[in-house]
Parts: C-alpha cells; structure tokens; sequence
C-alpha cells in the first residue's frame, strides 16, 4: 500500500498501425495468468510465503467461488 503505479503509456508507440512495447507483454501476461506478483513487504521470507500460498491452494477446493474471488 502507498505504492505508485507506474505509468507504461509512454513506454508504448504506434507506427504503421503496429504497437511497440518497451516491456515484454508475454512476461506480464504469465505473470498474470501464473498469479506471480511482486510482494508488497520487502521484509517477507519467501518462505513463509510458499507456505501459505500452498495452505491456500490446499484449501481452496473446499472454498465457495465467492468466498475465493
């Protein structure tokens, strides 16, 4: 929290009808599709993040859809 966005708009150009970017779509969309995010806390151990990311994964069969959404 209290991070700034950062803003690609100037990072992307049309030439020809052809859009450029200056950072890799693919990588973002895997990021995306593969839930990897950055951490929020610098301060976190990887850890103890994989441990609960893999409590999450275990439990969340049991979950309603509203309650994992």
């Amino acid at each position: 929290m209290g991070e700034s966005v950062r803003d690609v708009l100037d990072e992307v150009s049309v030439e020809q009808g052809t859009v450029h970017f200056l950072f890799d779509v693919d990588e973002v969309v895997n990021n995306l599709r593969c839930e990897l995010y950055r951490s929020s806390a610098e301060n976190e151990a990887p850890r103890a993040n994989a441990v609960v990311a893999a409590l999450y994964y275990w439990v969340r069969p049991l979950l309603p859809v509203g309650v994992r959404k």
